[in-house]
């Protein structure tokens, strides 16, 4: 018996992966293939000089192939490995790329570094923040194996009151005390092995024992541990009961979970209603009631009763479901104005009195709504009236935000919050009204759930636009600012470095002419060439094929690679600021890589120091943080033949003598350096140097964001959903026919548990028909599955038909059913 793969580059099998059996056995044989759980997914005749095909389906691990005789002996028998990866890829829209980046993003950010070791045993956390490191295992359970060790530290340390500490940070004092811990008072910190690391609880914060809950939840399904899940309930019991009897947490009078006066969750209070630390709880401090504690007590409720189902208490289940469905209909009926919650509604002030301080509380609209949402603390109804409200808000704003996607909306005043500017909060940064792709992320997956999924995708390819525009990154949280923001009329003269240029930019373009760094295929072929706007600035790049291949200069330290210097000449231009065009191709040692030297019609001159990380930046592995914003911007970035980014660099410079005429620009490499550099454009302006308004505001760990968006793509949109542990159940919400794709891939993949779920999608519009080939290491599969229009007239499961329902969500059309089987083939569905 022979296997061949369809994909020859490893020996391991991908999910749905073909293979290609052939024999040449004297008698006819069956081929049976079993997956790791011994559950048999392939049968088929195989004659002798035959050959078979199947596709590697069910549990990951290791298959076994046979070929059997009609009395099923076995005549011959192999072993394949299917070892599932998380991936997705699609044929149309950036759906899929944005999955990708958000993964290496999060893969190469890491807050805490190497695992701790505390007490003797290892740690590892995403954030050193509770809150933070369990927000990202949203995306993080996709590709990262250890999730339970992180929980544990917390875990294992709870106070007998319940509370859990949020915060863990190696003490920079060690072995002394550090102030950081010190400053929030007694009972609200300790220090840990040995005084090594210092550990928090921030007073003010009330999210933390919802948060933990969460994250329970979340590794319990990753890592499919029933033990581990088991063993923390107690835990949960008692964190359930603080929140819900402890007085700094709960308030009696509604029933409802109370909190001091901050913008959304966070650790800093209004002034007007904080004696002190705005940190910390004071007794002569008022209360209020936020949505978003009691949206996360609800999902207490509702994620532990599963817990108790699946290890089959229902007694202690129902009777959590029944404590929460109460606690919802309190929170809503007190919390939820109209069309959305409100922020801070007070607990026992006068209402008015509060909204002439600060606001109208009941009309403000905060980071923590699209939590609720998915938290499933409003109706479905009520969930559409606030998707459609933000929808409502961004375009009533969309002169003055690019996004809707706010932190907070309206804005505080300064004179509302005094104290506006802390931790970058003044009108229109961070948790003030910045613009966050947390909210973003939260908001989609809300919209997908709930029949809006066009507004889903519009979010998603509208954040996919906003990191291409910056620089291929997605930054936690950005400014307020409008679209296309108004910038002074400003006119651009080119300068002809036509006779300087020394190099082409594609390998092979022109024998005559080394391209870029004479590397072969990593070089700069797509840079985009002739006249070009990046950004607000305009520049001409040069089009080698008209000018003898040549469209590039590059400056050398070292005269055997590239001229030392050169000298660009200009027609006695006069201007206010000059821009350069231009990227290190060897970083050098250290010191500045080239002087720029402006030469003016009086003879005089001006020095211009380049320096890497501020004027200038390497090319290779470019990002937006390469260089000094305050003077330069990553203006280009692409791929070429071997790798996905580098890019050139704009670097303004204001001239201080704009009514000079200049004649000459001197290019020069510094002397004793090491470094190199590469020219493609300079212009001179008549304005002063002004690039785009900077974006990006900051305050949360950018994973944390970054996993809210990565969760909208892959639970949203893809639709994949774990409804046991260890995608026991898989629930399959496939909505690409509301996005710009008509083909799909995606596999999710549990590291922790080696459990997925995976599916190959395709929409044929013409002939009104979805091909669903679906596996993975469910016993189950509940589908759920978007229609374009119309409802289905027939479902197939490898070619027989099977018993559907036509549901409807708002607007939308899907089409359910039940697997209780592994698919042994593709399904159909006719619509």
């Amino acid at each position: 018996m022979q296997i061949i793969k369809a994909n020859d580059t490893t020996s391991l099998y991908l999910p749905l992966e073909t293979v290609t059996v052939s024999t040449d056995a004297d008698a006819a044989a069956r081929l049976v293939v079993r997956d790791a759980m011994g559950r048999v997914y392939c049968e088929q005749a195989l004659t002798r000089g035959g050959s078979a095909r199947f596709q590697v389906r069910g549990d990951a691990g290791k298959h076994r192939v046979t070929l059997e005789d009609a009395d099923g002996q076995v005549l011959s028998e192999q072993w394949l490995r299917l070892a599932p990866q998380t991936d997705i890829t699609c044929d149309q829209g950036p759906y899929a790329g944005m999955m990708k980046r958000i993964q290496k993003l999060i893969e190469t950010t890491d807050y805490v570094g190497e695992p701790w070791i505390i007490n003797g045993k290892t740690v590892r956390l995403l954030v050193c923040w509770s809150r933070d490191h369990v927000y990202t295992l949203k995306a993080a359970k996709y590709f990262v194996a250890d999730v339970l060790s992180g929980m544990d530290y917390f875990l294992d340390s709870q106070l007998p009151s319940g509370m859990f500490w949020d915060n863990i940070e190696r003490n920079a004092c060690y072995p002394a005390p550090t102030w950081w811990a010190d400053a929030i008072g007694e009972g609200w910190f300790k220090y840990e092995d040995h005084m090594k690391y210092g550990v928090r609880r921030i007073p003010i914060l009330a999210d933390t024992e919802y948060v933990f809950t969460e994250g329970v939840w979340s590794a319990w399904k990753a890592s499919g541990d029933d033990v581990w899940m088991a063993r923390q309930l107690p835990r949960l019991e008692k964190a359930l009961s603080y929140m819900t009897s402890d007085p700094v947490r709960w308030s009696a009078k509604h029933g409802l979970m109370r909190r001091s006066f901050t913008m959304d969750e966070w650790d800093f209070a209004n002034p007007h209603y904080c004696a002190g630390d705005q940190r910390c709880i004071y007794p002569q401090d008022a209360r209020f009631l936020f949505h978003g504690n009691q949206s996360g007590l609800y999902a207490s409720y509702w994620r532990m009763a599963e817990m108790y189902e699946y290890l089959g208490d229902a007694t202690r289940a129902g009777a959590l479901r029944a404590e929460g469905e109460a606690f919802r209909k309190r929170a809503n009926d007190k919390l939820f104005f109209e069309n959305h919650y409100g922020h801070m509604i007070p607990e026992t002030l006068d209402e008015q009195e509060v909204y002439a301080l600060v606001g109208d509380e009941r009309e403000r609209m905060s980071l923590s709504t699209g939590y609720t949402i998915n938290r499933k603390l409003p109706t479905h109804d009520m969930a559409v009236k606030i998707l459609k409200e933000y929808r409502r808000r961004g375009q009533l704003h969309q002169s003055e935000s690019f996004a809707e996607w706010w932190s907070m909306d309206p804005m505080y005043t300064h004179a509302q919050w005094p104290a506006a500017n802390i931790h970058n909060s003044g009108e229109g940064d961070y948790m003030n009204g910045g613009v966050s792709p947390l909210v973003a992320g939260e908001l989609a997956k809300g919209a997908f759930d709930h029949g809006m999924e066009s507004y889903g995708v519009d979010i998603l390819e509208r954040l996919w636009a906003l990191s291409q525009r910056d620089g291929g990154y997605l930054n936690d949280t950005y400014k307020r600012l409008p679209e296309h923001p108004t910038l002074p009329e400003t006119h651009f003269q080119s300068l002809n470095l036509r006779e300087v240029a020394n190099r082409g930019l594609r390998d092979g373009a022109d024998s005559d002419v080394e391209a870029w760094l004479g590397e072969g295929d990593n070089d700069m072929r797509n840079l985009p060439t002739g006249h070009q706007r990046f950004g607000v600035i305009e520049v001409e790049g040069i089009e080698p094929s008209t000018n003898d291949g040549r469209a590039v200069l590059r400056l050398d330290a070292n005269p055997a690679n590239a001229p030392i210097s050169a000298t660009v000449p200009v027609t006695n231009l006069t201007g206010r600021s000059l821009y350069f065009l231009h990227a290190l191709a060897r970083t050098g040692n250290g010191k500045p890589a080239a002087i720029y030297e402006v030469i003016y019609a009086d003879g005089t001159t001006e020095r211009i120091w380049v320096r890497n990380g501020r004027e200038i930046g390497h090319w290779w592995g470019s990002s937006a943080h390469s260089v000094n914003q305050s003077c330069a911007r990553r203006a280009w970035w692409g791929a070429n033949g071997v790798w996905e980014n580098m890019g050139l660099f704009m670097f303004g410079w204001n001239n201080p003598h704009p009514e000079k005429p200049i004649t000459a620009i001197r290019l020069e490499m510094v002397e004793d350096g090491d470094a190199s550099v590469m020219l493609a454009a300079i212009s001179v302006s008549d304005q002063p140097v002004a690039f785009e308004q900077p974006i990006r505001s900051c305050g949360l760990p950018p994973c944390w964001p970054q996993a809210a968006v990565y969760f909208a793509v892959a639970e949203g949109l893809a639709g994949i959903e774990d409804a046991g542990a260890a995608f026991s159940v898989a629930r399959v919400s496939p909505r690409w026919s509301a996005s710009q794709a008509s083909q799909a891939a995606v596999t999710l993949h549990y590291p922790a548990s080696d459990a997925y779920c995976a599916y190959d999608y395709q929409i044929d519009r013409a002939a009104r028909k979805i091909t669903l080939d679906l596996t993975g290491s469910f016993a189950r599969a509940e589908i759920h599955c978007l229609l374009p229009e119309g409802e289905a007239t027939r479902v197939e499961v490898d070619g027989h038909p099977v018993a559907f329902e036509n549901t409807r969500v708002e607007e939308s059309n899907y089409v359910d059913l039940i697997l209780d089987v592994l698919p042994r083939g593709p399904l159909t569905i006719s619509y």
